[in-house]
């Protein structure tokens, strides 16, 4: 990648040590020798982990997943413009000012095009008068234009992202999105806020909420039946994009005021609660803005009451959290703000999973911290490009050995991996090379995404070290032909299950091509 997150030098940290797991076979043993002598060979190391299967990319957000290329592509199918000295897409005016241009004119000029591919990415930050997350922040704004022609651009985006997933063998993506903008944000504008959260419920939900979420759920078949129509998946022999399984993520933006993020949190809660596609409720934007950091209690306190006053889906369960928390650092706030915001988030959000995790380091008790996460298995979404580019923290700064040290349940994920010009087999690379990481921990972190992953139903394994599978699939054999029905039944009433069932036997396929090639 150019400008930001390149390959780390071959001076990586001492490794930490592995995650515990099941014994390596001999395939996988061939594997970790190749990866120890290649590793600071980045252009095979990628090709090598670029094939290894990688169960699931449980952090990204679907407007931030799409490269500049494709906004810039649409904007032109859309008639719409470009404003080059706030370097905006923008809707043509008329009359069109000297700095205004037709995207088709922008596409068709390449020093204009260059310009506005740096301009909606990070691509050649180093050039950039601005910060990495002045730039970073200031892509959405940059093409919000395009995104509003939904559900088309939501389809598109999503047929972007799970063609990208496919060639990298990801099995599963858990996207990031809002899908009730417009109309929850205008129903919070009807609405008075006040500390009587059931009080406040209730009035935006007789304000017309119950509406919007049924008019999300319709948008977002629309834009599924879209992306499955560009990607081929009626087709008598569809692509394996079609394969990768999607769930979806609602967030609300805890920037906005209160109202506005209630609103936003319990549309979200909601929409899970009724659509099994919609497995959880996040918050987003930056951390270190003055609203966030003023309200962040009350944001945890908020989605912590409407968690509770939706109760259980039709399965039985809970609408699912994960949650942006401790994307800060040394520097960027007062220390203060630290000290705690990863606890809250798991003791008073309550958390099932933390999106970035940076300053773990600087929270009161940090070891007991780790210790609560290790013992009640809340993983660590790990978003390498995205940590450096916004924190500028990489490297030895970044957290990630400590996770691991403390076995701490880890997984790599792109965040955004357009505007930052990534995927996640780059991020697979970063994390060898900059932490010496074996094979088999690559591989349980790979298993993690899946095992932590908000998918419905139980786990195919007996705990997280990876060793037994669950007691119905005990017998069964990756490498075999056929399944017993014991564990058949299982699969087909687990989706997790069958997700990993699916992931073990990719790691079979690839480890056993794997050291066929090395004796050709």
């Amino acid at each position: 990648m150019v400008g930001c997150g390149t390959s780390q030098p071959s001076q990586h940290p001492a490794a930490p040590p592995s995650y515990p797991a099941s014994a390596p076979t001999a395939e996988a043993s061939s594997i970790e020798q190749w990866l120890e002598t290649h590793r600071d060979r980045p252009p095979l190391l990628h090709n090598f982990l670029q094939q290894m299967p990688k169960g699931g990319d449980l952090h990204t957000h679907l407007t931030g997943a799409v490269y500049a290329e494709s906004y810039l592509r649409w904007a032109e199918e859309q008639n719409l413009c470009v404003q080059m000295t706030t370097r905006r897409i923008i809707a043509c005016p008329d009359p069109r000012p000297s700095d205004v241009r037709t995207a088709a004119a922008v596409r068709s000029n390449s020093e204009a095009y260059d310009t506005m591919i740096d301009a909606l990415s990070i691509r050649n930050l180093e050039h950039q008068e601005t910060t990495g997350r002045q730039q970073f922040f200031a892509t959405f704004g940059r093409f919000r234009a395009v995104y509003l022609d939904r559900p088309r651009r939501m389809g598109d985006a999503l047929a972007e992202l799970v063609r990208r997933a496919a060639a990298q063998h990801v099995h599963h993506v858990e996207i990031i999105i809002f899908d009730g903008k417009v109309t929850v944000d205008s129903i919070a504008n009807t609405v008075s806020y006040t500390d009587d959260w059931a009080e406040l419920r209730t009035q935006l939900l007789n304000a017309g909420l119950r509406g919007a979420i049924r008019d999300g759920r319709t948008l977002l078949d629309r834009a599924e039946a879209r992306a499955d129509s560009l990607l081929g998946c009626r087709d008598p022999d569809p692509p394996p994009a079609c394969s990768v399984s999607r769930r979806y993520r609602m967030h609300a933006v805890r920037v906005l005021p209160p109202t506005t993020v209630f609103a936003r949190l319990l549309y979200g809660i909601e929409r899970a609660k009724r659509d099994p596609r919609v497995e959880a409720i996040d918050m987003v934007a930056p951390e270190d803005h003055r609203i966030a950091l003023r309200d962040y209690d009350r944001h945890m306190r908020m989605l912590r009451f409407l968690r509770d006053a939706a109760g259980p889906d039709a399965t039985g369960d809970s609408v699912h959290v994960g949650l942006h928390a401790g994307e800060l650092t040394m520097g960027l706030v007062p220390p203060r703000h630290l000290r705690d915001h990863v606890r809250t988030a798991i003791t008073v959000g309550e958390a099932d999973r933390i999106g970035h995790g940076v300053d773990i380091g600087y929270e009161t008790r940090t070891h007991d911290l780790l210790q609560q996460m290790r013992k009640r298995e809340i993983a660590v979404e790990v978003l390498l490009t995205s940590n450096e580019v916004i924190l500028g923290v990489d490297g030895a700064e970044h957290p990630l050995p400590d996770y691991l040290a403390a076995d701490v349940p880890v997984v790599l994920a792109t965040d955004d991996e357009g505007v930052a010009r990534t995927t996640l087999t780059h991020e697979y690379v970063r994390a060898a090379r900059t932490y010496g990481l074996s094979y088999q921990t690559l591989k349980t972190i790979s298993r993690n995404s899946l095992h932590y992953a908000f998918l419905n139903g139980e786990s195919l394994w007996a705990s997280r070290r990876y060793q037994t599978y669950a007691e119905p699939c005990q017998t069964a054999d990756p490498a075999g032909d056929t399944i017993p029905s014991t564990c058949r039944s299982y699969l087909e009433a687990h989706p997790k299950a069958k997700q990993e069932w699916a992931l073990e036997r990719a790691f079979h396929r690839f480890e056993a091509r794997w050291r066929a090639q090395r004796e050709e």
